[in-house]
């Protein structure tokens, strides 16, 4: 294979599970989390989550006698320490082995009904009460735009059959961005900054580029050979 060749290859390589760009997506997020936010996404919610969702993973798919999957897991593990929090580590262990466990648990024609993730969230703050909360705001204005952006291009990239879903949210993003009227940023906030806006606006129209280079990719990706 040739170095021209490569980026092609890793594409497709990424290109042939939807849950690729999911893991791409949330792991963004998560960095999002943890670098810009006094009381996000920590690496220890994260090793937690894993923990107990890769545990349950491994019960469930040999109860079913089914082959190990991962990255399922690891997909409800990144979104549980991206969402949930909890006053103590243990908490993200039961969410991921319940969310889970009940993913092979309550299936219909052999589908799981409730996302992992977030059947997990919703039985941990029903027993658990003021203990177990969901963070949605953490990352403030500018950094959630930058990072739904990125996320949104994960999905159109891994799946084109829901382009009308896709380009609403990105028509969305660009009506918040260019013509809502400005909100008014509490001083010395990360809204408040200029870097904000150019950071959320760089990250919308990259999302734009890679969902039509995603679209348009059988047209151009011969030219390269």
């Amino acid at each position: 294979m040739s170095v021209r060749d490569a980026p092609l290859k890793l594409f497709g390589a990424i290109n042939s599970d939807a849950r690729h760009w999911q893991l791409l997506a949330l792991s963004g997020l998560f960095l999002i989390s943890v670098f810009t936010t006094d009381f996000g996404a920590r690496p220890v919610h994260l090793a937690s989550a894993f923990a107990g969702a890769m545990t349950a993973q491994l019960i469930g798919t040999w109860l079913a006698g089914a082959k190990f999957e991962w990255k399922s897991a690891a997909i409800t593990s990144l979104s549980l320490s991206i969402l949930m929090r909890a006053v103590a580590p243990w908490m993200w262990v039961a969410a991921g082995l319940i969310g889970v466990g009940l993913k092979f648990a309550v299936r219909y024609r052999g589908k799981h009904l409730f996302n992992p993730a977030c059947i997990g969230i919703v039985v941990m703050c029903l027993v658990f009460g003021r203990d177990v909360w969901v963070s949605p705001g953490q990352w403030g204005q500018a950094p959630l735009i930058a990072g739904w952006a990125v996320a949104l291009a994960a999905l159109v990239l891994s799946s084109a059959k829901r382009l009308d879903i896709a380009l609403g949210f990105i028509g969305a993003g660009f009506r918040h961005v260019y013509f809502r009227k400005p909100t008014v940023c509490e001083p010395g906030s990360y809204c408040a900054r200029p870097a904000s806006a150019w950071i959320t606006k760089t990250a919308l129209w990259a999302s734009l580029i890679l969902v039509v280079a995603a679209l348009t990719i059988d047209w151009w990706a011969p030219l390269l050979y």
